[in-house]
């Protein structure tokens, strides 16, 4: 008996409670190795593999049911055909905590910049080449008719499997500011790394006037003027677009509307 354990010890060597080989057993995936005459169970460091296995295929989500209808036809066969199934399940999970890595990562980077940043001063900073996925914008300027837009934008980069930490911004022609001090999106935008959508555009690389407004949508036009003006101050010609989004959002702000906005608008 020296090379069996006791149910107790085998749990402990798992890092798992009692209860669970009671459950294993019930089930048929991992029953004792030995149940001796005065009923102690005994368990062999042999399965401490059989256990592993278990578990990895748990965490890659396999039912326990279905656990347990392969060890009813367990085989050489059916175990390749298994770990081959496992590992296209185990690169599909990599891909995506890879995604989640990258997105929560990106996403830190945004908000620790927005918060140290000097809020309702003028910046001046190089941005590099950027790809959009945009969709146009003709409606009002009512907030209804601009959430319905902003919903069919959210949903056409899902269907096109786009996500970004930026989340969705909004292009204002320069133009409307400067003649009509008109704040109107003429297009959304998500940032992307596919080339050959639909709905693609590349913001320029260049030098950029930047401007964190903590008052919401509020002064908005303010902000965008106060960047217009400065680029003519400094004999600069501004580029067609305004670039807006959100550096601080709900997920960050105490009251859902105390949002942190980021204009950018390129000079040349």
């Amino acid at each position: 008996m020296r090379d069996h354990f006791t149910t107790g010890e085998f749990a402990k060597l798992c890092r798992v409670k009692k209860q669970t080989l009671f459950h294993y057993d019930d089930i048929g995936i991992l029953s004792p190795d030995i149940v001796a005459r005065n009923g102690y169970r005994y368990y062999s460091y042999k399965q401490l593999e059989t256990f592993y296995m278990i578990v990895t295929l748990k965490e890659l989500d396999m039912p326990l049911k279905e656990i347990r209808e392969y060890m009813d036809k367990r085989s050489p066969e059916n175990f390749v055909r298994l770990l081959e199934s496992q590992a296209v399940k185990a690169e599909d999970s990599i891909r995506k905590l890879q995604y989640m890595r990258s997105y929560i990562n990106k996403k830190l980077q945004i908000t620790k910049e927005a918060i140290v940043i000097e809020k309702e001063k003028i910046h001046i900073e190089e941005q590099p080449k950027e790809h959009f996925i945009i969709t146009e914008y003709s409606g009002s300027n009512e907030d209804e008719d601009i959430d319905k837009a902003i919903t069919r934008h959210f949903n056409y980069c899902k269907e096109l499997g786009i996500q970004s930490a930026y989340g969705i911004g909004g292009m204002i022609e320069t133009e409307n500011i400067r003649r009509k001090n008109e704040y109107r999106y003429a297009y959304f935008y998500t940032r992307t790394e596919k080339l050959s959508v639909p709905g693609f555009f590349s913001k320029p690389r260049g030098e950029y006037l930047t401007y964190y407004d903590p008052n919401g949508y509020s002064k908005i036009e303010e902000a965008a003027a106060k960047l217009i003006s400065y680029a003519k101050e400094k004999g600069s010609r501004a580029g067609k677009y305004f670039y807006e989004e959100l550096a601080l959002d709900g997920l960050s702000s105490k009251r859902l509307y105390d949002y942190t906005i980021k204009l950018s608008l390129q000079i040349k």
